[in-house]
């Protein structure tokens, strides 16, 4: 530095000292890092800040004065001391000022439209200033030691290179896992709004429906002796001239596919049980199960289910460790008067490492037709192992596998490959080329056939 240059920066430093405000010195100085070839003066605080060739000078605005843009020149202006609150104005008492005004400095102002800095929209090209960056549009500080495998995620979920995001943790991306239809992560960690159920990352159980001053469910469904109004469930009013249960239960609360459910109740009525009609057994999402039979002691019913029966009003299907599905009994008198009963009961598999679907108990880590989930099935009939698919075919959208392994959380291996392009969108037809793709390679077709891992 010639002895010029550093008499000048000599002198900066020791008029900031005498206005008793820190201001950057040196090479190093952050003030000085924002004079620039294309940064004029500037306000920090209430100092004008005067850039020269990189340089600055600090002025300190008098009292009566502050530090603002007129014609886009910055520079120290008189200060309208006639009042508080409008522009140009000091500011009322507790820094407050007019209309959408901001204090700045203890006077009035527009706020200025700046980009940049942090909490601030980014600027063009999505830039910040130095030790920022741009996320959403807005210039944030990056977070310690984050982005790179086993760190936490970066702000939007963002880690580098081919790491996914994984419960604010950044993985490698295989063994896939914590994605809808996954395996759960180490400690049953699944990605944000799924649930870790039987080791299978899962659709997470929607916002509590049917009960007291819940949401009704879908078609305005709520639990037992509830009315759904204005889509809340409400206490239905108590009809004094209705059926009423005096006792109620089932012979079992788990039911396998070899069991039978028998459901068992007396019903009253204030009039006497003459007065009861009969009763249903019902889904509460719709369709009807049986009628309850009263065979001997008048007021006393029962109604018995096979698991057959069951799956033939609605599919039967839960993942690893069962499923509850819930039954209604509805009960009727001679002039419409009714009462209502839920009865919950968890349906499971025998094996206990088995799911079902529509009925039939399996094992979803390596069935080919139901590979992980219900009608996921694989290219290859036996192509299913540990939950996953090793051959996967998509719709043909100028994807090459590797991008396409990669955004269901799996990747493409290059030694093992087997990529073609079909003439129909179901992998089936003829092959429009006659050799493997390499797993870069965007093969042509309508559809493409992918080994991902």
């Amino acid at each position: 530095m010639n002895q010029s240059r550093f008499l000048k920066k000599l002198s900066t430093c020791l008029i900031a000292l005498s206005t008793l405000v820190l201001v950057g010195c040196g090479e190093d100085s952050k003030k000085s890092q924002a004079c620039t070839d294309v940064v004029d003066n500037y306000c920090d605080e209430n100092l004008l800040i005067r850039c020269a060739g990189g340089d600055y000078t600090p002025q300190q605005c008098s009292g009566n004065e502050y530090c603002g843009s007129r014609n886009g020149t910055f520079k120290c202006l008189p200060k309208d001391l006639t009042g508080c609150g409008d522009m140009h104005q000091a500011c009322c008492e507790g820094s407050t000022c007019n209309g959408s005004l901001s204090c700045i400095s203890n006077t009035c102002q527009t706020t200025p439209t700046v980009c940049g800095a942090q909490g601030q929209a980014c600027c063009t090209g999505d830039v910040c200033n130095a030790n920022l960056y741009c996320a959403s549009n807005t210039c944030r500080q990056a977070t310690p030691a984050c982005g790179e495998e086993g760190q936490a995620c970066c702000a939007e979920y963002v880690c580098k290179g081919n790491l996914y995001c994984t419960s604010n943790t950044c993985r490698q991306a295989t063994p896939a896992c914590g994605g809808l239809g996954q395996t759960c992560c180490t400690g049953g960690v699944c990605n944000a709004n799924l649930d870790c159920e039987g080791n299978t990352c899962r659709q997470e159980a929607t916002v509590a429906c049917g009960g007291e001053e819940h949401a009704c469910c879908t078609g305005g469904v709520c639990n037992a002796n509830l009315t759904c109004e204005d889509n809340a469930c409400k206490t239905k009013p108590v009809n004094p001239n209705a059926p009423f249960f005096l006792s109620s239960g089932t012979n079992i609360t788990t039911m396998t596919k070899s069991d039978t459910l028998i459901f068992s109740v007396i019903i009253s009525h204030p009039n006497g049980v003459n007065d009861i009609v009969g009763g249903t057994l019902t889904d509460p999402g719709g369709g009807t199960y049986g009628t309850f039979q009263s065979p001997t002691t008048p007021g006393s019913y029962t109604l018995q289910l096979s698991w057959a029966e069951i799956n033939s009003v609605r599919a039967i299907e839960f993942p690893i460790g069962g499923g509850n599905r819930v039954f209604r009994a509805t009960f009727f008198d001679i002039v419409g008067n009714t009462v209502e009963k839920d009865f919950t009961i968890k349906l499971a598999c025998s094996i206990s490492r088995y799911s079902a679907c529509d009925g039939r108990c399996l094992d979803m880590q390596d069935d080919g037709q139901h590979c992980n989930s219900c009608g996921n099935a694989c290219y290859f009939s036996d192509d299913c192992r540990d939950g996953k698919c090793g051959y996967y075919c998509f719709k043909h959208q100028n994807l090459s596998c590797e991008q396409y392994c990669h955004s269901i959380g799996m990747f493409c291996p290059e030694t093992n490959y087997l990529i073609r392009g079909f003439d129909t969108p179901d992998c089936t037809g003829s092959w429009r080329s006659d050799h493997a793709l390499r797993c870069s390679e965007i093969p042509n077709g309508d559809s493409v056939l992918c080994n991902c891992k």
